[in-house]
């Protein structure tokens, strides 16, 4: 499995729920996800011109499908919450202050203290999370929640290849890289590519 990203890529899609996207075709002037290739992973953006959603997902040949494999942004609702005492593993995350809506398994977590995608892997209760990756957090730390998966309705939706805000990589006006980690495989084969 390699990790794919093609120019002009769309198709339309008419899955509803928050299961794999079933593609439909490619739109006039554009390729098929097919260019991607059977197993290939791949960015994505699924819009109804309403609601939207960024993530990396598997094109599979075999029914040409795209799963939804790590959300990074969404337009779904976002939440707040605070961090009751100091944290150091991924396990109990005690919360408070909760505002916006119900904790649920999936949502990404940010805040200071954080990188990457982390998501809340089990909900124990609205007080008491786990997440997906180890991180440590300090007492009273504020921490946005959501970018979950969208649960899509009826309706036709445009899905296509993309390059996500957040790993673009670029020199700042020190000529520093700028969303390089060591640990995101694709960043590095990005930067090496960029020279």
């Amino acid at each position: 499995m390699a990790f794919v990203i093609k120019d002009r890529v769309k198709e339309t899609t008419t899955t509803t729920g928050t299961g794999t996207l079933t593609l439909a075709g490619a739109l006039s002037g554009f390729e098929a996800f097919s260019e991607i290739g059977d197993g290939n992973n791949t960015y994505y953006a699924c819009t109804d011109n309403v609601d939207f959603e960024v993530g990396i997902g598997t094109y599979t040949a075999t029914g040409t499908t795209l799963s939804r494999d790590t959300i990074l942004e969404s337009s779904s609702t976002k939440l707040t919450a605070d961090v009751n005492g100091a944290v150091t593993n991924n396990v109990n995350v005690i919360v408070d202050n909760v505002q916006g809506g119900t904790l649920t398994v999936g949502q990404r977590v940010r805040g200071a203290g954080i990188t990457g995608v982390v998501t809340i892997a089990v909900v124990n209760s609205q007080t008491d999370i786990d997440l997906s990756v180890a991180v440590t957090l300090s007492d009273d730390d504020p921490l946005t929640i959501g970018d979950e998966k969208i649960n899509w309705t009826a309706g036709t939706r445009t899905i296509f290849c993309t390059m996500p805000s957040e790993k673009i990589i670029f020199a700042d006006n020190n000529d520093n890289p700028v969303n390089l980690v060591e640990q995101d495989p694709q960043a590095l084969a990005f930067a090496i590519a960029l020279g």
